[in-house]
């Protein structure tokens, strides 16, 4: 087993037996895609939420991570 950090959260990564697993930290909030069917959202907050993701995922890049599937039901919103 060993802890390692992805974009600022806390993951173990092991084995038990034949089953290799990946747990991460349990996170407050909810989708976006259930926030934005939720309700409408203002043009501000859909920027202010659109510059974020685009932070983190610049920040995951410069550190050689690739997210390949970045979609609302990816992105926490707390």
């Amino acid at each position: 087993q060993r802890r390692v950090v992805v974009l600022g959260l806390e993951v173990d990564v092991g084995r038990e037996g034949d089953v290799a697993y990946v747990a991460m930290e349990w996170i407050e909030g909810q989708t976006l895609r259930s926030l934005m069917g939720a309700s409408h959202l203002p043009m501000r907050r859909i920027v202010e939420l659109a510059a974020q993701v685009a932070d983190g995922l610049a920040k995951a890049h410069a550190a050689g991570i690739v997210h390949r599937d970045i979609k609302p039901e990816n992105v926490m919103v707390s």
